[in-house]
């Protein structure tokens, strides 16, 4: 069974989760291959559930990981190592140390505000934020 299914199949997900855009195995063999410390949950989340905005305005998973320092140029201290692969539309933005942990940065200053998560937790966490924080009626 794959990790993240029952996402696109509960109701109350599926409106959070409908614009997502899967990504297909070529793709996914081929993060793998450049970005090695990117998890396998996440290449898993990419293909189960797909990269996109996850509710309206909620969180934003990118297409595929990138360096920080290839999408903004001049990126200091810690967060110049992190592959980035999402951002919440206010000035932080996620992304993978060396060892496949979950760092959050603000965009500028580059200071680390959180540090050391598991990519399946940082995600749930974030799309239930977007339920929440919706206004979703969802039945049951």
């Amino acid at each position: 069974m794959k990790q993240f299914d029952a996402l696109g199949t509960d109701a109350k997900f599926a409106q959070i989760l409908g614009a997502m855009k899967k990504v297909d195995a070529p793709t996914l063999s081929d993060l793998a291959d450049r970005y090695p410390a990117i998890p396998d949950r996440f290449l898993r989340f990419l293909a189960d559930i797909g990269w996109g905005e996850i509710g309206s305005a909620g969180y934003m998973i990118y297409s595929g990981p990138a360096l920080a320092t290839d999408i903004f140029g001049d990126v200091s201290g810690e967060a110049a190592d992190l592959i980035l692969f999402g951002d919440g539309f206010a000035g932080f933005a996620a992304g993978f140390d060396n060892d496949g942990r979950v760092k959050e940065v603000q965009i500028g200053t580059w200071e680390v505000v959180f540090r050391g998560g598991e990519f399946g937790d940082f995600i749930i966490e974030k799309i239930d934020d977007a339920v929440h924080g919706s206004q979703l009626t969802v039945p049951g």
